[in-house]
């Protein structure tokens, strides 16, 4: 999972952003937030073993100023730490033994555009294999 991550940081703080560390996406099942809790950052090889069958939410939330962030009294409002933009975005993937798909984009067949972050992930996936059993082999 940590390939996926660290893309997803790499990719915002190349084009001059920074990526909340408080907040990230999840598995989906039975509930809709169940573990594993999925980072926006962090290193390639480290955290969950991606296996066929699960299913989980990316959700960058990218800050124009520092990743830093506050939350409001009210309990659900979130605001940047120094008040700058931020922006917030989320798909669902579902990891089979072959090309996973992305589940929001099979929902919104006819958006044309995706995230350059979710496109860089489609990348990572073509270049993935399977070991022919469930494991996920990075190269």
């Amino acid at each position: 999972m940590g390939e996926i991550s660290s893309t997803i940081q790499q990719y915002a703080e190349a084009c001059g952003f920074s990526v909340v560390r408080e907040y990230g996406g999840h598995g989906v099942g039975r509930q809709l937030h169940e573990p594993p809790q999925i980072s926006n950052y962090s290193q390639p090889h480290t955290g969950p073993l991606l296996l066929a069958g699960m299913t989980f939410t990316l959700e960058p939330v990218v800050n124009a100023g520092h990743w830093l962030t506050t939350l409001d009294d009210d309990g659900g409002t979130v605001r940047t730490e120094n008040g700058s933009l931020s922006a917030h975005s989320e798909h669902s993937l579902a990891v089979t033994s072959e090309n996973p798909p992305i589940l929001t984009s099979l929902l919104c067949n006819h958006i044309r555009w995706l995230p350059p972050w979710l496109m860089a992930i489609s990348r990572f996936q073509q270049r993935k294999q399977f070991d022919g059993g469930s494991h996920l082999i990075l190269e």
